[in-house]
């Protein structure tokens, strides 16, 4: 079948929107990850890498925490720790950035790992306040121990 001239004039718009859209969507993909810094990566390890890590073996690498809670009548425990930190900028004053880590225990060990709070970041990047929690855990993870 041949197109009319009217017709190659009409699809050239079409095919240089397609093109348009595929380079925005991948220099934004780009963006997403040139922004993920370190501290986010090994946090976000952390919540798959420490489940199945003794009570004993996290309190060892991340310390007493702040609190813990017991649900499911004493069957869970939640050991609970805190981070924060505060930024001071000379244009929009003072920010508060802070992180709770919940890490959940179920017979002893590591079922999950959750953060919480103000932590300021964008999704990709979320974590990167929670991190010095998780820190010396992901290096006895990262080393065998």
């Amino acid at each position: 079948m041949k197109m009319s001239l009217s017709n190659k004039q009409r699809m050239t718009p079409i095919l240089f929107r397609s093109l348009y859209l595929c380079i925005f969507a991948i220099s934004l993909q780009a963006c997403v990850i040139a922004e993920t810094t370190p501290e986010h990566t090994r946090a976000e390890y952390a919540k798959t890498h420490m489940v199945g890590m003794s009570r004993n073996a996290v309190v060892g690498c991340a310390g007493d925490p702040l609190r813990t809670e017991l649900k499911d009548n004493g069957k869970t425990e939640v050991l609970i720790y805190r981070v924060e930190f505060i930024q001071k900028r000379q244009t929009t004053g003072t920010a508060v950035r802070d992180c709770e880590a919940h890490i959940t225990l179920k017979d002893e060990y590591v079922t999950a790992l959750n953060y919480k709070g103000n932590t300021g970041g964008t999704t990709w990047n979320q974590y990167k306040y929670c991190e010095p929690v998780i820190r010396k855990c992901v290096a006895h993870l990262e080393a065998g121990d």
